[in-house]
């Protein structure tokens, strides 16, 4: 059986959300989740069935069938893991993850309390048993009866007394004491060192309230033990005071109504459904509780009805559990004791047996001295009967230490059991796991084959390759030199050409000063150009105009020789506007202003 990690490690910060979790899984505040139940609440994360049957099965390592808070805790821590993508192991429960998803969390979580006010057991003493309980280093929060008996038998009390306090000290019958199952044994062994009365039953005050709502003795879990009366205890809750004055045969009456009967047996076959004949408190648990009792009053009835201390009820047992749980609806008082007419008639014989044995061992002074005749034989007898007293109370304390011995191994026993069976299972996974171990040891070792001739391959291709990489280092080699040689080749050339630029900023400062110049050059050589062009247009209309002049002062001379005037007046083109000026200019210097005069004058 794996070790469980303590709480705090596995719930981390999340001990609220976990809180909350187990409360809306637990609403009847019962401390406990039925396989059903839990079933239906696991569900609600998305995973297949197959991991949470897995993860169950680490949860429920004892075999409960239910499971308590640490073991709803490490279920939900489970669930986490395999919503992580981990693998749901023990050993991996303290790792740090988000909180589990099981949908929206309906009821709050409450602050957590190490105590309770209606508990007989006072914080400070709990306080001091924990420490005890701890020193004794418990496995998965349980000490052994092995563990346990050392610390018991310190206390110098009788065997018999230790051997009570250890059967009603396990409440859940598992062999082995939790926390709280500790702290009630120790309760009781200071109240027995105090001289005082041990009860035969545990009261409820005492019953831890996380356990009040558990099992009582043979599986009957929702019901709590209560105080039994001292005259039920030593004849199996058959009291034999009525059985002097009345005849018990089996042909008398039973209070339970022949009419209810078929009901009730109705109700008892619906309700055993291992169909063994016997019913538990589990099968009849919601039968019980329907009928709105109080638990004590339940449990006190149960215990009246299992007349046997099996823990299971007979179809009998069961009808005449029914008929006090409506009797008691009625308004009646559940007796103190079973009256004749309330024992089954098929468990008589056995109340009868136990009563004439009672009676035979609680009078032999009687039937003796009646037939007695003399206060001798009297005297023999009665001193007789002291060393037979004498010699039952040895027996009867051997006895009880025997039986003690054997209740403290029978749990022992029990507990190595399911130890046992726990190894078991967990020996036939480990076989199932080292068969595929095995498997996937084969296949490795195939892989390795591959990956070995890959390796070779890889080596050999790493040689080759480092051979080239030693090329390249030599080729890297020279070029660095050839680079270095060309960088030096680089500064000097960036000397130069540093100079160069220098000059060509220098040339370019001239060649800008001298195409300066050269636009004023070219501006005049383009008025002179221009100016030449209009000289030489005037020379050409001057010398056309002078042709023309020429042939008009021939005329007029040839006017002038012929005398002749009557013909017509050769005619002069009128001066061009842009030769205005020029010819004042040269009016009185030219032969044709002479003439020109004289012959207007004579027109």
């Amino acid at each position: 059986m794996a070790t469980i990690p303590p709480m705090s490690q596995i719930v981390g910060q999340h001990l609220h959300i976990y809180e909350a979790y187990f409360q809306q899984a637990d609403p009847n505040r019962t401390n406990s989740v039925g396989s059903l139940d839990a079933v239906a609440f696991l569900k609600k994360s998305g995973l297949n069935q197959t991991i949470l049957s897995q993860i169950w099965g680490l949860s429920d390592q004892s075999g409960k069938g239910y499971l308590e808070k640490n073991s709803f805790f490490v279920a939900l821590k489970l669930i986490a893991l395999a919503q992580n993508g981990q693998e749901h192991t023990i050993a991996n429960l303290t790792h740090q993850l988000p909180p589990p998803n099981l949908g929206e969390m309906t009821t709050s979580s409450p602050a957590v309390s190490s105590g309770s006010p209606d508990w007989a057991i006072q914080a400070q003493d709990k306080q001091r048993y924990d420490q005890l309980f701890n020193s004794l280093q418990p496995v998965n929060g349980l000490l052994s009866g092995d563990k346990v008996r050392p610390c018991l038998m310190n206390t110098k009390l009788p065997m018999d007394v230790l051997g009570k306090i250890w059967e009603m000290s396990d409440i859940d019958k598992d062999g082995s004491l939790d926390n709280h199952e500790f702290c009630v044994a120790m309760h009781l062994v200071y109240m027995s060192m105090r001289k005082e009365v041990v009860p035969d039953t545990l009261p409820i005050h005492i019953i831890p309230p996380a356990k009040r709502k558990k099992t009582l003795p043979g599986a009957v879990q929702v019901l709590p033990p209560v105080i039994v009366p001292l005259s039920t205890a030593s004849t199996g809750r058959i009291s034999p005071m009525n059985a002097s004055s009345q005849s018990v045969t089996t042909n008398s009456t039973w209070v339970v109504p022949v009419n209810d009967r078929p009901r009730y047996e109705t109700m008892f076959k619906q309700s055993d459904t291992d169909l063994d004949g016997l019913v538990n408190g589990t099968e009849i648990r919601n039968i019980f509780i329907n009928s709105g009792l109080q638990q004590t009053v339940l449990a006190y009835i149960w215990q009246l009805c299992d007349i046997n201390n099996t823990g299971k009820l007979n179809c009998e047992q069961f009808c005449l559990a029914m008929y006090l749980i409506s009797q008691k609806i009625k308004g009646a008082e559940v007796p103190t004791v079973l009256s004749t007419d309330m024992i089954p008639p098929s468990m008589r014989a056995a109340a009868v047996a136990a009563s004439d044995t009672s009676l035979l061992e609680g009078g032999p002074t009687s039937l003796t001295s009646s037939e007695q005749t003399t206060n001798k034989e009297l005297e023999t007898i009665s001193k007789e009967i002291e060393d037979i007293k004498k010699e039952k109370m040895q027996l009867e304390q051997d006895k009880a230490q025997c039986e003690a011995d054997t209740k403290i191994r029978n749990t022992e026993v029990q507990s190595l059991q399911k130890e046992l069976d726990a190894i078991n299972h967990t020996v036939q996974q480990l076989e199932a796991q080292k068969g595929e171990a095995q498997r996937r040891l084969d296949e490795l070792d195939d892989k390795k084959g591959q990956l070995v001739s890959s390796v070779k391959e890889l080596r050999e291709h790493c040689n080759e390759e480092q051979r080239e990489i030693e090329s390249l280092r030599s080729q890297i080699f020279n070029q660095e030199t050839v680079v270095k040689n060309q960088e030096e080749e680089i500064v000097k050339l960036r000397t130069d050409l540093n100079e160069l630029r220098q000059e060509e900023t220098s040339l370019e400062q001239k060649v800008d000063s001298g195409r300066l110049q050269l636009e004023q050059v070219t501006k005049k050589i383009k008025e002179n150009n221009q100016s030449l062009s209009q000289a030489k247009s005037r020379v050409l209309q001057l010398e056309d105009y002078r042709g023309t002049l020429t042939t008009a002062l021939a005329q007029y001379n040839t006017l002038l020789q012929s005398e002749d005037l009557s013909g017509p007046e050769p005619t002069l083109p009128p001066p061009h506007s842009d030769d205005h000026f020029s010819l004042r200019a040269t009016a009185g210097s030219s032969p044709v202003s002479s003439v020109m005069p004289c012959v207007i004058g004579r027109q």
